[in-house]
This record gives structure tokens, sequence and C-alpha cells, in this order.
């Protein structure tokens, strides 16, 4: 059996370029006046042995890491992937290196992957917190790990800065629009009620509907996991006598599966029932009628973090912030006014 190829070393980069180990680390790090010939040399060396380095060593060289963290749920969702991609960017910009890792909802993998990071020196961690991420902001303080809470407000948590959506006001905006509208009852479409931004979103859905004097209701659609099954779970509310007017999905694949049950089931957009979604996916303006969306301030989001993040990396002291950013809400063809005569039934 042969045995298993060494990865390259600085002195074979050395070697093979024929310069010294001191020479290719000043290219490699900018940090001396090296000739163009030697500086071609040593980067075809790196680009034939396919060198990488060592980030955790050079770190250690430097007192200092060039890692960051990212921890998401996923990056199955809209704002989810912009957030990504806007810190990315950012990250290039200024010499970091973001790696992604994904909690999935699970706290015990958010916690064994945020321990890895904390293995490896990270410099930083930015993190849209799981169901239950008590113990990995535990976990981060002790370590004196930098780290910015993103996204989801985490209540009553005063040790980390936290920038997220107004996610209170939107659903008062998008609420408010729909009883002006003359629905009588609007459903708030869910997967994870336990998420501290659903309890949120909840609590203003109950406040705006209430307050509103329009003898209007509210409840709670739980979706679950898998598509198949929420065909049926829709159906049996579209039975109801009391079926909702307008749905408001939390997500864009909550807004997909809607879509499908009530082309399934006969009912008609905006027709039959207005439909609006929590964020804006790509194919928003796709479908027909166009879909209404919360335009969530993801990228903006995500540079007010990424600056909090390394002012703290870099000794800024003071009290932990906490943001809240405003979405837009854009109404679109698939919200409409209730009108109970031209309802299908």
């Amino acid at each position: 059996m042969s045995k298993s190829r060494k990865p390259p070393t600085i002195s074979d980069v050395a070697k093979l370029a024929g310069v010294s180990v001191g020479t290719v680390s000043n290219v490699l790090n900018n940090r001396a006046s090296v000739s163009a010939g030697r500086a071609r040399r040593v980067m075809r060396a790196v680009r034939e042995l396919g060198f990488t380095g060592s980030m955790l060593a050079k770190g250690m060289r430097a007192q200092h890491n060039t890692l960051i963290g990212l921890c998401v749920p996923n990056t199955g969702f809209a704002n989810f992937a912009s957030l990504a991609d806007t810190l990315d960017e950012l990250s290039v910009a200024d010499n970091f290196e973001l790696i992604q890792v994904f909690s999935r909802y699970d706290a015990e993998r958010e916690l064994a992957r945020i321990r890895r990071l904390i293995a490896y020196k990270a410099a930083g961690l930015l993190i849209v917190p799981s169901l239950q991420p008590q113990r990995v902001l535990d976990l981060v303080y002790e370590a004196g790990l930098p780290t910015v809470i993103i996204n989801r407000m985490v209540p009553n948590e005063t040790r980390f800065d936290q920038i997220a959506l107004d996610h209170e006001t939107g659903i008062v905006e998008v609420a408010s629009r729909l009883l002006e509208l003359g629905h009588k009852h609007i459903a708030l479409a869910i997967q994870y009620p336990q998420l501290s931004v659903t309890q949120q979103r909840i609590s203003s859905l109950t406040w705006t509907v209430e307050a509103s004097g329009k003898g209007a209701k509210w409840s709670v659609l739980e979706c679950g996991f898998e598509s198949e099954t929420f065909e049926n779970t829709f159906a049996e509310t579209m039975r109801s006598p009391e079926r909702p007017t307008a749905i408001i999905a939390s997500n864009d694949l909550l807004a997909s599966w809607l879509i499908r049950a009530m082309h399934n089931n006969g009912i008609q957009c905006p027709k039959d029932m207005s439909l609006v979604v929590l964020e804006e996916p790509d194919w928003a303006e796709l479908v027909y009628p166009k879909l209404s969306c919360f335009q969530q301030p993801a990228r903006e989001i995500g540079r007010l973090a990424w600056d909090k993040l390394t002012q703290r990396i870099n000794g800024e002291a003071g009290e932990p912030v906490t943001l809240r950013c405003a979405g837009k809400m854009v109404f679109r063809g698939s919200v409409a006014e209730y009108n109970k005569s031209t309802t299908s039934e």
C-alpha cells in the first residue's frame, strides 16, 4: 500500500524556487522587498506544489489569527444566503478568512462547531443563534472570544453586541395593512415555534390584531418539515369554516409550500387568500401573482455586524450594543382586499 503524500512545506517551496525560506515567507506575507524575478519563482513553486501553508501556525507567529467563524442554521433561506455573502466580501477586504459552519437548529451540533472554532484560536465569531443558544453563549463568553449575535435577538442577553432585523415592527406593518384591506383571519405560518424571533412575531401579531378593534382573528399554522405532510395540514385548515383569509409565511421555503398547496387545493391567490412572506426570495417577481415580501436588510446587518466585530477584535471596550435594522414591506399582486362575496366556496 502506498503512503499518502505529505502536504508540501515552506521548505519545499524554497527548494523548488531556488531561494531561502525567509524569501518565501517575505513573498507570501508582503513584508520585504523581493525582486520581481524571485517573487515569480516563489509563486510558481507555490502553484506547482499546491502549497497553502498553515493558517493556525501563521496566526500563532503573529500572535493573532485571521480566522473568523460564521455559525448559521443553514443558508437555504434568502436572508441567510445574502448575509453570508456580505460577510464573506467584507472578510476578504479586511484580510480575514471566514469559515462558515452550520447548526441545523441543533444545539449540540452548534456547541461542537463553536468548540472547534475556539480550539483553532479563531479571532472572532458571528452567530445566528439556534433554538437553545445559552450554552454556546456561555462558552464563548468564558473563552473571551469576541462575538456578535446577528439576525435574531436573544432576549435578556447583555454580554454581547446584537444586530438584527426589527421583526416586531415588520409584523405590525404587514398585519396592519391586511386588516386595512378587510381581512378577518390572519395566520402566521411557522416551522420553529421555540425560536425567539417566532415568539416575537406571534406577540406582535397578537397585539396588532387585538389593538385594531376590527374583530379579526389570528392563528399560528405550524407547517412541520416535510412539504408532503404540510399539504395535508393545509387542506385540513382550508376545510375549516374559519379558515384564514391571509397567510404570512415566515420564510421563502414556506411561501413555496403554500403556493403549491393553494394551487393543489383550488385556492386562488389573492381572490381567496392573500399571501405575504417575511423575506424576499429571488423568484418573488417570477411567480403569478407577484409575491408580496418584507425585504430584510441582510447586507446592512452584515456590514454593521462586521464593523462591530472587528472593533471588538481590535480591543474596543465599552458596553455591548443592540441595534435593530428596519426592513421594507413591498406589497405586490399576492395581496388584495378581502371580499367575502367573491371568495370561492
